[in-house]
């Protein structure tokens, strides 16, 4: 029979931080989380449902016009000239900027990414590099608000998403998830053992008082048994059945 693995331990887990983000999210997302989509037509997302609301995009795709003067735009210009140095001229370059820019430029229908979004307080739709946090921005002490185009932001790299439903899904990774649940059978079983010794050991159930004057060094004959930490587990959930 194959044993399971172990829950990893989890002695950093930050509760506070962790329902910090849960209950932010909760907000924007509450009730079940469900993929859905068809692909025929569109991107899968992550969606819930909102009281009042309906059906909310959590995770999920937006399309996003090319601007000229853009950071993007600037960019991918820079590169187009840097590849083509020897050879291209204003003309070609400006050429190449309308190809990139424009699904028609006749009629000013302009071309479109698909970005990565999520849905902020508002219910509406934000791409996700429009709230990044820059690493830059945090090693040198700027707001996370901080956009790319900003002259001490030199680098893209990221380390935050300034967003409830993001921070969420990045704090609750599996492993943490795994640690959670390790932690909760834990201190389940300590009460079960309790429990079990409910009819052998001697305990007051009412009110938990100390024995020093016994020689018990201060804890109730449970405590001495779990470590200190048995009634409190017991009386956390639930309490001690009532004696017969």
């Amino acid at each position: 029979m194959t044993e399971k693995a172990a829950a990893p331990a989890a002695p950093g887990l930050d509760l506070d931080a962790l329902e910090a983000t849960a209950r932010a999210a909760a907000i924007l997302a509450p009730g079940d989380w469900f993929w859905r989509g068809y692909t025929d037509y569109e991107e899968p997302s992550l969606n819930c449902i909102v009281p009042s609301k309906g059906r909310v995009e959590i995770l999920g795709h937006v399309p996003v016009d090319r601007e000229a003067g853009s950071f993007e735009a600037d960019l991918h210009l820079r590169r187009f000239k840097d590849l083509f140095s020897l050879s291209t001229t204003e003309e070609d370059a400006r050429r190449h900027m309308d190809e990139w820019l424009w699904a028609d430029r006749d009629y000013e229908v302009p071309n479109t990414d698909s970005r990565l979004s999520v849905t902020d307080e508002r219910n509406v739709k934000q791409p996700v590099r429009d709230l990044a946090v820059f690493e830059v921005a945090r090693h040198r002490g700027l707001p996370d608000e901080t956009p790319r185009t900003h002259s001490g932001i030199h680098r893209g790299e990221i380390v935050d998403v300034r967003n409830p439903v993001a921070r969420h899904l990045a704090a609750a990774s599996a492993d943490t998830v795994l640690a959670l649940i390790g932690r909760v059978r834990e201190q389940s079983s300590a009460a079960e053992k309790v429990l079990e010794l409910h009819d052998t050991i001697w305990y007051d159930q009412w009110k938990h008082e100390v024995y020093s004057d016994q020689g018990y060094g201060g804890r109730c004959c449970l405590c001495l048994v779990f470590d200190g930490a048995a009634c409190d587990t017991v009386l956390a959930l639930g309490g001690f059945p009532d004696d017969e």
